[in-house]
């Protein structure tokens, strides 16, 4: 400071930060609580090694056997994720019907 025209030294320009963090005690210190959590890499092999020989929706697939438009049985297996219909009988459609007139019914009763 400037005292009576003259340059006088008051106090000094020193910071004590010896109470703050230093950068690698701070890293340290977030690594440390990092240890309890599971890494990405940890995490996926968990779930590869849960999965392991589980079937996945890939594997899924339906064969059909027999004979028929209608299905009378259903198999799956669930080691490899098949399912088996089976056709049995043949049902009418609505092509395998005609249609009968008054005329041929009373006839039918005659």
């Amino acid at each position: 400071m400037v005292i009576n025209g003259k340059l006088e030294k008051v106090g000094d320009w020193k910071v004590d930060l010896s109470s703050y963090a230093k950068t690698t005690e701070v890293t340290a210190a977030i690594a440390n609580a990092l240890k309890t959590y599971a890494k990405t890499a940890d995490v996926t092999k968990a779930i590869n090694e849960a999965v392991a020989g589980l079937i996945q929706l890939d594997d899924l697939s339906v064969t059909v056997t027999g004979a028929g438009n209608v299905i009378t049985g259903l198999a799956y297996d669930n080691k490899t994720g098949k399912f088996t219909a089976t056709k049995g009988i043949t049902a009418l459609t609505a092509a395998d019907l005609t249609e009968i007139t008054q005329q041929e019914i009373k006839a039918l009763f005659a």
